[in-house]
């Protein structure tokens, strides 16, 4: 590769930019509120299938623990003691990424008002334009504008 370089192949080599500790800090909390709620819908989603493969629905996640106790498949017994027990352990864990979510959403919040970083300045900007939402403006501050705020130091 080295001598496809050396006889003037542009396409040989790849520029890696890498992140400053500063800046891969930055992403921790986006990326820790992105892992968060995937694994909450993938909790979720089993807890779904789990009732599916019942024959029961689940029609408000919200309404969970009551249904769990009033579900009843298509013979009408009750379900299953230990499939009841793993919803239930599947449940609190949603509600622990539900409130590790709010959590991380209120340190993004205090980060938005508070931080004099330019990076967050950029995050504010991007927030105030039409159909570009804090996710979003987020995400593309710390991870796809990164590159450019290292690149032009």
């Amino acid at each position: 590769m080295h001598i496809r370089a050396e006889g003037g192949e542009k396409q040989v080599w790849s520029v890696v930019n890498v992140p400053t500790p500063v800046e891969e800090d930055r992403r921790q909390v986006h990326r820790e509120l992105l892992f968060a709620r995937r694994d909450s819908g993938r909790r979720t989603n089993r807890m779904k299938g789990l009732l599916a493969g019942q024959g029961v629905p689940l029609a408000k996640l919200r309404e969970f623990p009551t249904h769990v106790r009033t579900a009843r498949p298509w013979d009408c017994t009750p379900l299953r003691s230990l499939l009841c027990a793993r919803l239930e352990r599947e449940w609190a864990t949603v509600q622990a990424y539900t409130t590790r979510i709010r959590a991380l959403k209120d340190e993004r919040r205090a980060l938005l008002r508070i931080a004099d970083d330019p990076a967050i300045a950029r995050v504010r900007q991007l927030d105030q334009l039409r159909g570009i939402g804090i996710n979003s403006a987020w995400l593309y501050v710390m991870e796809f504008f990164a590159w450019r705020q290292s690149r032009n130091r």
